[in-house]
């Protein structure tokens, strides 16, 4: 008997580990961008910039992104560029600004909001637009 309560012990974690497995590498997973959704004109509603241990909230807050297909971009934010490029690489977009600075976002979509999050330069951020109406 203590046999086969082993026996069944073993079997029950052999047919669990497919399923953990599978599980796990669907969360690890990132969807690509579909830049097409950004495309258009953007402005923040809401910004967080962290550097060398500060934060400061709303510094992007007005400013506003206008995001074209051709791989470009113009803002009305000196600090972020006023104008660059971006590229897409999978779940992540890089963008270069005219001033030679670059960046890593992750873009997420909720209706008319769109988040960045990302880094660069020593800087991390996060930042919450609308779209232009």
């Amino acid at each position: 008997m203590k046999k086969m309560k082993e026996w069944s012990m073993m079997m029950l974690v052999m047919l669990m580990i497919p399923l953990m497995v599978a599980c796990s590498k669907d969360s690890e997973e990132e969807e690509s961008v579909d830049i097409t959704k950004a495309v258009g004109t953007w402005y923040c509603i809401k910004s967080t910039d962290s550097s060398g241990g500060y934060t400061a909230n709303d510094l992007f807050v007005g400013h506003s992104v206008s995001i074209k297909a051709n791989g470009t971009y113009t803002s009305t934010s000196s600090s972020f560029g006023t104008s660059g490029t971006y590229k897409v690489n999978g779940s992540k977009i890089v963008v270069n600004t005219n001033s030679g600075r670059a960046f890593m976002v992750s873009v997420f979509f909720s209706g008319d909001t769109m988040t960045w999050r990302g880094s660069g330069e020593g800087v991390s951020f996060t930042y919450v637009f609308e779209r232009e109406k």
